[in-house]
């Protein structure tokens, strides 16, 4: 390995027909021969059956698919993937990457192999000092992506070699690894097309594109087949391979989201709207809506009589969602607020930044501003410069948390009342103390007085986690038994642990959240790997429980019926 490794090193450039090159497209000044990419992991990603979650990349990533067909879900946008294909996710992004389930029964269940990187770069200054400002690792050294063609089988080899001398345990190797890395990114940088070739994935991906902007215009199978130049019988295939819809029905569906946008924000009477979202008669716009919702759309406007904006928390979602009421501005992400940026993100017209809410707290409120709504909600404890903006725009109604002075239960019935949905919000209780009883009843029978203990992985760190919704849900509604852990731990603080401390523990069963962010994530897959992580009395058991950080950092009525039925599905129930 070691003299196959060395040769890797002092190849001689490769030969043959790059195609358009991405170094040919402008010239590099010699200064950018200072700049230095460092590897901070490497992974491999396989097709996988488990819950898929969007994942926080701390330092840039790159993504290259050796096998198969897959989606990465970058800023909003799913791109198609596949053999070849490289993306680069800035640092401080979020994205998702999964395979395509095959199409084909009778191929593998399992095909699909690509390389997920690491990295970070930096310049160096005047006597090699490194320069403190992280530097933008896409640019004239490095395309944001593309595709490998004649070159993919070299590079797969870099990637194998990286992988082996980066997990060997020895420090020249990760030497190499780090060395080989910044010469598969030469090569990538000089062989990579610019573009994803114009194959039928992008044109299936530029045609959906195409749509989600031309809704309101005349459409055809034979129409978007054309723009694809695909036949439609096979652009039609492709494109419900790809979306699990057939083009029209995509269709509907966005001309119909857009219409329950434009009703929740009072944009006119319904033949305007009709008309705005591509339905000519409003007559079928009324009953493809109907069909589609189940109710009219005169019905779905007396649900949304009055206009809600929600600042501060996308917990508070969570109290909407239990009494069947959606805002029209509200914080989504699909990775920190997942379950509802999925379930009521369509319905939601004004999409507020969800993510680094003190960054970018000014923009939201402008955002607010010009929603013009006639009701904010808020947490309680926003800043009171905040506040003052928010008066001023509109009423404001603040939903206090797991240390207000009234429980969530009361909270959650004055919202109703404030909103006239007092049945609503009566009908809701009722149906979650029901699954409560028998969740309690079920529970009791599996874990009895098991003594259970929620950690939190952050960074390379445990933490004993006294979450209030997850303290609230295991051990006040639930009854079950607290670790000795966390005791003296006031709801909502956590604290630092190792796991010495935790086998030394009383804890019968773990319930561990892995924050999804590369760093994390990158010393989750080496505590798994080690003896201190494998001679733990409840890993030998089989009673450590991996759990999202969504429902079980969230208090809020809806996160409370979620992780019952999380450990209810853990438990076999």
């Amino acid at each position: 390995m070691k003299a196959q490794s060395e040769m890797m090193l002092h190849r001689d450039r490769p030969c043959g027909s790059p195609g358009r090159r991405f170094g040919e497209q402008q010239a590099v000044n010699m200064d950018k021969a200072d700049i230095r990419f460092h590897l901070r992991d490497v992974q491999y990603l396989q097709p996988r059956p488990e819950r898929r979650e969007h994942q926080l990349h701390v330092l840039t990533a790159l993504i290259l698919v050796h096998e198969g067909e897959g989606v990465v879900e970058l800023a909003d946008r799913k791109r198609l993937v596949r053999k070849g294909d490289f993306i680069v996710c800035p640092a401080g992004s979020t994205s998702l990457f999964y395979f395509h389930t095959p199409s084909n029964p009778s191929d593998a269940p399992n095909s699909g192999l690509a390389t997920m990187f690491h990295f970070d770069a930096y310049r160096w200054g005047e006597n090699f000092q490194e320069s403190p400002t992280a530097l933008d690792t896409t640019g004239p050294w490095l395309p944001s992506s593309g595709k490998l063609t004649s070159q993919l089988e070299r590079i797969g080899v870099y990637c194998r070699s990286i992988f082996e001398h980066f997990y060997s345990g020895e420090d020249r190797s990760l030497w190499l690894a780090r060395i080989e890395f910044e010469h598969m990114l030469h090569e990538i940088s000089l062989y990579a097309e610019t573009a994803f070739s114009n194959d039928r994935m992008g044109a299936v991906e530029s045609t959906k594109a195409f749509i989600d902007q031309h809704y309101a215009d005349e459409l055809s199978l034979e129409k978007l087949a054309g723009l694809a130049e695909l036949s439609p019988k096979y652009f039609a295939e492709q494109f419900k391979k790809y979306y699990a819809v057939s083009p029209m029905e995509y269709v509907a569906e966005v001309r119909l989201q857009k219409a329950k946008q434009l009703l929740a924000s009072g944009s006119g009477p319904m033949k305007e709207i009709a008309h705005a979202v591509g339905y000519r008669d409003e007559f079928y716009f009324s009953r493809k809506f109907k069909k589609s919702f189940g109710v009219s759309p005169s019905a779905y406007l007396k649900t949304r009589h009055t206009k809600i904006a929600v600042f501060g928390t996308s917990a508070i979602l969570g109290y909407l969602a239990a009494l069947d009421a959606a805002p029209y501005a509200a914080p989504l992400h699909p990775k920190w607020s997942p379950y509802y940026y999925r379930t009521m993100g369509p319905d939601i017209p004004v999409h507020l930044n969800a993510y680094l809410h003190r960054q970018f707290q000014q923009e939201n409120l402008e955002q607010i501003q010009a929603a013009q709504p006639e009701l904010i909600l808020c947490p309680s404890g926003v800043q009171d410069w905040e506040l003052d903006v928010l008066r001023k725009c509109s009423r404001v109604y603040e939903i206090e948390g797991a240390h207000g002075e009234k429980a969530w239960r009361e909270q959650l019935k004055d919202l109703g009342a404030l909103l006239h949905r007092e049945e609503e919000a009566d009908a809701w209780l009722a149906k979650f103390d029901e699954l409560l009883a028998e969740a309690k009843q079920s529970l009791s029978s599996i874990i009895g007085g098991a003594r259970v203990l929620p950690i939190r992985l952050f960074n390379d760190n445990f933490y004993v986690s006294g979450d209030e919704g997850a303290s609230e849900t295991l051990f006040t509604q639930l009854g079950l038994v607290p670790s000795e852990l966390l005791n003296g731990l006031k709801p909502g603080d956590s604290r630092r642990s190792t796991l010495a401390e935790i086998r030394k523990s009383d804890a019968d069963l773990l319930l561990l959240v892995v924050r999804q962010d590369s760093r994390t994530l990158e010393h989750w897959r080496s505590i798994q790997r080690h003896p201190d992580w494998l001679s733990l009395p409840q890993v030998k058991r089989g009673a450590v429980y991996v759990m999202s950080s969504y429902p079980w950092r969230e208090y809020s009525p809806t996160a409370f019926v979620h992780m019952i039925q999380n450990l209810l599905r853990i438990s076999g129930n």
